[in-house]
C-alpha cells in the first residue's frame, strides 16, 4: 500500500513539475513584447577616415529585447545576433559592438539606422548620421612654414622627353618632411643611390582590398625615421626631402604601384615609361607592375583602386 501511496505522489510531482514548467515557459514568451524604438540608442563618431574601422554602439532599454541587431550605415548593413549581444542587468537590457572594416565607405556623409528584430516583430530608428572623410595625406609636411606640396612633374606623358614617361608624381616646396600619404607596413629601404631613388622607403597598404606598394624618394642622408617592418600611419614623417640619387633639385618622387614586387632589390618599380601614354590615364603597365597616378590616389581618397 504505502508503494502505491509512494508512486502515486511521484507522478503527481511529475505532473505538476511539467504544468510549472509550461506555465514558465508560456509567461517567459508572453514577457516578450515586440521591440520599440524608443528603447533604441547608439553612439558612434561624428566622423571616421576611410581608411579607419567604425564602432557602432548599441544599448536597448529593457522594453526592447533583440534575438538580432543590424546597423546599415548607407547602403552597409552588418549583424549580429546570438553571443555578440551582450545582456547588461536584469530585467534584460542589452549592447551590442557591431565593427564596420577601413576601406567600406567612400567619402560622404551617411544616415546610421538600427534595425531590431525579435520573435514577435521588428523595428528599426534612424540614430544619427556621420561623415567619411579621406585617410589620405600629402607627402609633404613643411619644418618651419611656407609652401609646400607644389607639384614640380606630374604622373604624365612625354614628361622627360618625347620617349620617357613619368611613373610617379613629384613633388617639391619649402624644407619639408616627407609624410606617408597613407597607413602601411614598410618593405624595403633603399640608400646610396637606391636604384635612382637615392635614400627611398617603399611601403606596402592594402586599399579598397588591393595590395598596393608606395615608394618615396629621394630624401637626405641619415634622414629617415623609420625601418623595415615598422607600420606607420597617413602622415608620420619618413625622412627629410632632399636630392639624393638620380635627381636634379630637391623633391619627393611618390609612386604607386602593383605588382609581384620582391623585397631587397630583387624586383624595382621604375620611375618612367619607355612608351607613350596618354595624358589622361591614370595607369599604366610596365613590366611586371600597374602604375598609378599618386596625386589622384590621393584626392580621389583611394577610389580609383577600386572595381
Amino acid at each position: 500500500m504505502k508503494k502505491r501511496r509512494f508512486v502515486a505522489y511521484i507522478a503527481i510531482i511529475c505532473v505538476l513539475c511539467t504544468f510549472l514548467s509550461l506555465f514558465s515557459v508560456s509567461a517567459s514568451a508572453a514577457s516578450v513584447l515586440k521591440p520599440s524604438a524608443s528603447g533604441i540608442s547608439a553612439s558612434f563618431p561624428t566622423s571616421v577616415k576611410n581608411n579607419a574601422s567604425l564602432t557602432v554602439s548599441v544599448t536597448l532599454s529593457a522594453s526592447c529585447v533583440a534575438d538580432s541587431i543590424t546597423v546599415q550605415v548607407g547602403k552597409v548593413q552588418k549583424t549580429v545576433s546570438g553571443k555578440a549581444i551582450a545582456v547588461l542587468t536584469k530585467p534584460i537590457r542589452q549592447n551590442a559592438k557591431i565593427v564596420f572594416s577601413g576601406w567600406t565607405f567612400e567619402p560622404s556623409t551617411y544616415s546610421v539606422t538600427v534595425l531590431v528584430k525579435n520573435s514577435v516583430g521588428s523595428v528599426s530608428k534612424k540614430v544619427g548620421n556621420i561623415k567619411v572623410i579621406s585617410g589620405f595625406s600629402n607627402p609633404l609636411k613643411a619644418i618651419s612654414g611656407g609652401k609646400t606640396n607644389i607639384i614640380t612633374q606630374s604622373f604624365s606623358a612625354n614628361a622627360y622627353d618625347s620617349k620617357r614617361d613619368h611613373l610617379g608624381t613629384d613633388y617639391s616646396g619649402a624644407a619639408s618632411y616627407v609624410t606617408a600619404i597613407i597607413n602601411g607596413t614598410v618593405i624595403d629601404i633603399y640608400t646610396g643611390n637606391g636604384y635612382g631613388y637615392g635614400n627611398a622607403v617603399i611601403i606596402r597598404s592594402t586599399i579598397y582590398g588591393k595590395t598596393v606598394y608606395i615608394i618615396y624618394g629621394h630624401m637626405k642622408d641619415n634622414s629617415l625615421k623609420i625601418k623595415k617592418g615598422d607600420c606607420v600611419v597617413s602622415g608620420q614623417v619618413l625622412g627629410t626631402m632632399w636630392s639624393s640619387g638620380n635627381s636634379t633639385g630637391k623633391h619627393v618622387h611618390v609612386g604607386v604601384f602593383t605588382g609581384a614586387y620582391k623585397t631587397g632589390g630583387k624586383t624595382v618599380p621604375a620611375g618612367y615609361y619607355s612608351k607613350t601614354f596618354s595624358n589622361s590615364a591614370y595607369k599604366v603597365s610596365y613590366g611586371t607592375f600597374t602604375y598609378f597616378d599618386p596625386q589622384r590616389l590621393i584626392t580621389s581618397a583611394g577610389t580609383i583602386l577600386k572595381g
